[in-house]
């Protein structure tokens, strides 16, 4: 199996994100007996903390590339560490109820700087590795979403058959730390393996690997023709599908660049590539892929052209040997903008206070067995990657506009649908899963569109900050701001008007999106 070492580390990094992060509400609830408020208090450090965390890491790594693997192995290690010690506090707190929350707020605060931009490391590792052959890095990916969600299901037997023993998810997340920073430490992020087979690909990915040339690197179409290095003294054409194709006049990726010098002679351009510009590159290709192909992409190719909200965030801090500038005023002035960022930002809020405390409320407040909590896992998680699969022919198809309101739709039919579940009844289980497909298909319908939207707003080299400055509103103002709102109303109202407050957001959400879209007069 080619590249086995970036399939091990989603596995593994997945399987920690799988384990004891999805039922942290119910351990902060029924082992720390803490309230709605403290526990979205705790659940909201992680949104606001990655935000910061993930592009100081990333710029870390790319610093010293030769410690990316060893950074990783010690990040997971203080930050699995404050994961686990949470598991001890209810016996080490006995009698000392005051000192709960503070001890929690502190692990949770290391897990958050600490554990949670790991996720954006291997993103970028994983890059690395692929070397020149980064269209492949959804493939890899792949791998760990089938981890997240058999971790979530394993997870929920498990407490299930253990009389509801909440213990055994610290015991697996444990267990995916070791392994993750076991294959860390093995990790030579800086190799660049060349050695695979065009045999080994699949149709829609060989094309770009012929010649086996250059890393990846997309060229500003705007890039002048005199700026060439002077070193190289060369002409430039790129190989794309068969033919020859003038940088100056193309958009596409230098992944099969030839050289020629005055002598004739051909040579490949290897350039210094960081984090940011390689996700940056993989995104790009996978889109000029998809564009000539006449049919749905493979599930690797397609997964490649979705960038990760964790890179995303990593994009926020410009790298200083590239050249990201930062949008300019005039584009954050456009009304369609900045309605389509707030909307963004509404509806990061509103998902959040559906699915932060959706655990807890099956739990509470409609007996639902942990059993049926776990396969919430594999069935969002199918339904979010088969979203992904076919997210470019629908994007094709209906456009923004449509897409961005069928998101919203659903997400207010379903948060609307959970307030009528009776606690208790033989049916209440199945139709909270089958409410949970439409989580995936909400989710990834909405980044995906969000993420070509954003693309469509701002010129080449200052997309990646632009989108970096989306999955910092949604994922990390969003996602904050929504655990503690939803603690807030949970705690004050229950848990039917936290779903209702939730589908009022979201209408809110789609007024300001729809006012955006509104052409001036």
């Amino acid at each position: 199996m080619p590249y086995t070492l970036p399939k091990l580390l989603f596995i593994a990094l997945f399987t920690m994100q799988g384990s004891a992060i999805p039922y942290l509400a119910i351990f902060y609830d029924q082992a720390l007996h803490l309230s709605s408020n403290q526990i979205g208090i705790l659940l909201a450090i992680a949104p606001f903390i990655q935000s910061v965390a993930c592009p100081v890491w990333t710029l870390v790594a790319d610093r010293w590339p030769k410690w990316h693997g060893t950074l990783m192995a010690v990040l997971a290690l203080i930050g699995g560490s404050a994961i686990v010690s949470m598991s001890l506090l209810p016996a080490l707190l006995i009698d000392k109820e005051d000192l709960t929350m503070p001890f929690t707020c502190v692990l949770a605060l290391m897990f958050a700087f600490f554990g949670s931009p790991l996720m954006a490391l291997v993103d970028s590792a994983v890059l690395k590795i692929l070397g020149n052959h980064k269209i492949l890095y959804g493939e890899q990916r792949l791998w760990g979403s089938i981890s997240n969600g058999l971790s979530i299901l394993a997870v929920g037997l498990l407490i299930s058959a253990t009389g509801n023993n909440l213990n055994v998810a610290f015991y697996v997340f444990a267990a995916g730390s070791v392994l993750f920073i076991v294959l860390s430490l093995f990790a030579k992020v800086e190799s660049n393996d060349d050695s695979m087979l065009e045999d080994d690909l699949d149709q829609d990915t060989r094309p770009l690997l012929k010649n086996n040339l250059a890393p990846n690197y997309v060229w500003p179409p705007d890039q002048p023709a005199d700026s060439e290095d002077d070193d190289v003294q060369s002409s430039v054409v790129t190989q794309h599908q068969g033919q020859l194709v003038d940088r100056r006049d193309s958009r596409i990726s230098f992944a099969n660049t030839v050289l020629s010098d005055e002598h004739g002679h051909r040579n490949s351009l290897r350039l210094h590539r960081t984090s940011t510009s390689m996700a940056r590159d993989v995104h790009l290709e996978a889109s000029e892929l998809m564009e000539s192909l006449d049919r749905i992409p493979s599930l690797g190719l397609a997964l490649s052209h979705i960038p990760s909200m964790e890179s995303s965030l990593a994009f926020l801090i410009p790298h200083p040997e590239e050249d990201n500038i930062a949008p300019p005023p005039s584009s954050l002035k456009s009304r369609k903008v900045i309605t389509f960022l707030l909307s963004m930002l509404i509806f990061g809020v509103s998902f959040s206070m559906i699915n932060q405390f959706l655990f807890l409320y099956l739990r509470n407040d409609l007996g639902v067995d942990s059993s049926i909590l776990g396969w919430t896992g594999p069935v969002g998680g199918i339904t979010e990657v088969l979203t992904f699969w076919v997210s470019k022919q629908l994007f094709d198809r209906f456009g923004v506009t449509v897409l961005m309101v069928s998101a919203h739709c659903i997400t207010i039919v379903r948060s609307s649908l959970y307030t009528l579940l009776v606690p208790g009844s033989p049916m209440t289980s199945a139709f909270a899963l089958a409410l949970q497909t439409l989580n995936g298909i909400a989710f990834a319908t909405i980044w995906s569109t969000a993420v070509s939207e954003v693309d469509s707003f701002f010129p080449p080299e200052q997309r990646a900050i632009a989108q970096g400055t989306l999955a910092a509103l949604h994922m990390g103002a969003g996602f904050g701001i929504g655990c503690v709102v939803g603690g807030m109303i949970y705690e004050a109202l229950g848990a039917h008007a936290l779903y209702h407050a939730a589908s009022l957001l979201t209408g809110v959400s789609l007024v300001i999106f729809l006012i955006g879209r509104i052409k001036s007069s």
